[in-house]
């Protein structure tokens, strides 16, 4: 359970700070996109190499791609997020119930997002074999920590 939770922590954050880093450098969002696309790409590819049962590889590369769905609604919920609260900071009229309700909202949305990582991860695992899951937790970890590092903010 710990390297679920391990790798849940790890998505869960590569999510959230791509994201954040997309959003303020909305220049350097696509080329992100792209290479986080390469990225689930060749994580695809190595799995299709590394598990012979096809349709089991087909169903751990649609896991991986449900990964990616998440990043891409996280960015678009994370731009709303900003935007509202640009919105909420401008208006004189705004209350501190105003900020709450709209962080209630965003963390609501957060937990929920970490639960769907955690649901992958967990039938990734169930997926793979002891030794398959080694290596697949590995790759993953790796184009994670290699988005992060693109997306480290200047």
């Amino acid at each position: 359970m710990n390297t679920l939770m391990s790798l849940t922590r790890v998505l869960g954050l590569a999510i959230a700070l791509i994201a954040i880093f997309a959003c303020r450098h909305e220049a350097s969002a696509k080329s992100l996109n792209d290479v986080a696309a390469i990225k689930i790409e060749k994580l695809s590819e190595h799995v299709q190499s590394v598990i012979e049962d096809r349709e089991r590889a087909d169903r751990i590369v649609s896991l991986i791609a449900e990964l990616e769905e998440i990043f891409v609604e996280f960015q678009a919920e994370f731009s709303e997020h900003q935007k509202a609260m640009r919105r909420i900071f401008k208006d004189f009229r705004s209350s501190r119930g105003d900020y709450q309700r709209l962080l209630d909202t965003f963390n609501k949305k957060r937990i929920a997002r970490n639960e769907r990582i955690l649901q992958i991860a967990s039938k990734l695992r169930d997926e793979t074999s002891p030794e398959e899951w080694k290596d697949l937790n590995k790759k993953i970890k790796r184009a994670a920590n290699s988005l992060l590092e693109l997306a480290k903010l200047p």
